[in-house]
């Protein structure tokens, strides 16, 4: 009996362990303004290395409601993510260059805090980033303020991170059809008090309960 037993453990441990990752968009309100806007994304992500790299350009700022969508010159948009075989993320950071209203070539700079995908897959992925540098940090809340991106990577992935994904046509660097949106995060949700907990925020809550 106990042989048997232990022969049950380990195939329930076996199962557990190859179990395919379970995606889950976070749970995130974005603000509409200010936004910089990126397309022509290369999005590819190495099963084998764990790395994620989304590559494309930073193509135009939209500041505030009513104003100007302002084009930005010379621009780029550049994610790097350490994504493990379960979909969680382990650090990345994003960076966007480039000139527009005076400001560049450094624009926004910004780690990564979490990130999302569709279980089951698609072709929706999600990060949040807390910022910590570049000129158009006052717009988004300042340096720590916490800004979500959305990407469609314009091809469907599988949803499981044991394998790679690229979305360039043939593999050929410059190809890949991405979009996203980068903007600050609206009033936090479940998913944003998550995150939030990272910088201290559920531990002074509960400091506050214990007055």
């Amino acid at each position: 009996m106990l042989h048997k037993a232990v022969l049950a453990s380990c195939a329930f441990v076996v199962v557990v362990l190859s179990a395919p990752a379970q995606g889950a968009l976070i749970d995130f309100e974005l603000q509409e303004y200010p936004d910089v806007g990126s397309r022509f994304i290369d999005a590819v992500y190495d099963a084998g290395s764990d790395t994620f790299v989304a590559d494309g350009f930073a193509m135009d700022y939209a500041r505030e409601s009513g104003g100007p969508l302002n084009p930005i010159s010379s621009g780029g948009f550049h994610i790097t993510a350490n994504i493990d075989e379960t979909g969680d993320a382990h650090g990345g950071t994003l960076e966007i260059i480039g000139n527009v209203i005076g400001f560049g070539p450094a624009l926004l700079t910004a780690e990564l805090l979490d990130f999302g995908f569709m279980d089951g897959g698609g072709s929706r992925i999600e990060f949040i980033f807390e910022v910590t540098a570049g000129p158009l940090s006052t717009d988004y809340g300042g340096v720590g303020a916490k800004v979500g991106v959305v990407m469609d990577v314009g091809v469907s992935y599988s949803g499981d991170f044991t394998q790679g994904f690229d979305n360039r046509f043939f593999g050929l660097p410059g190809t890949g059809q991405g979009i996203s949106g980068t903007k600050p995060l609206a009033l936090p949700g479940p998913g944003a008090l998550a995150v939030a907990a990272i910088g201290g925020l559920i531990g002074s809550r509960r400091r506050r309960r214990r007055h």
